[in-house]
């Protein structure tokens, strides 16, 4: 396309036109969002904040994790940076007028398989997996919190599912979209 990119910002947006230059830079600010140094710092991160809650529970008897506040502020630290960050397309090509139609539903399948690396699509089945488990775990205790967490995660890991099995497809057949 002359000028640049027919670029879909979202799963069933319109296309947009974007410049080389705009489509390298949400590409490279994806890529660092999405790989393993990023999972890792993430993981370092939950997992320090539940060493630091047991020591200080232990050490002092105050419990870190009863604290709403203590609580919500390390999980609204970890999820703006990355809520931003994965707001880029739409940032992107805020204002701008479309240009082509939406695809349909097999090219959007398709193009969402290609789009997710293997590290990202791997991390997020797992996360999805774990805290389905951890839903029906509290549902147990109080359903009225644990049952809308088993949902949303046993949706989130069904996606994720079919992303995976979708990559595969891909890989088995050498299609690339």
């Amino acid at each position: 396309m002359d000028g640049g990119f027919l670029f879909y910002p979202w799963r069933w947006s319109r296309g947009y036109l974007v410049t080389e230059v705009e489509f390298r830079g949400l590409k490279a600010e994806y890529s660092n969002l999405l790989s393993w140094k990023r999972m890792g710092w993430l993981l370092l991160a939950m997992l320090g904040f539940s060493l630091v809650a047991t020591i200080s529970e232990l050490t002092t008897g105050y419990d870190l994790l009863a604290n709403p506040f203590i609580h919500i502020g390390f999980w609204v630290g970890i999820i703006l940076p990355t809520l931003w960050s994965m707001l880029a397309p739409q940032r992107l090509v805020w204002g701008r007028n479309p240009i082509a139609p939406r695809l349909n539903r097999s090219e959007v399948l398709g193009r969402e398989a290609h789009m997710h690396n293997w590290p990202f699509a791997i991390w997020l089945a797992a996360m999805s997996a774990w805290l389905t488990v951890i839903g029906v775990v509290v549902a147990m205790a109080d359903p009225w919190i644990g049952v809308p967490m088993v949902l949303v995660f046993a949706l989130a890991l069904t996606r994720s599912a079919l992303v995976i099995l979708r990559k595969l497809k891909q890989g088995s057949s050498g299609a690339k979209q």
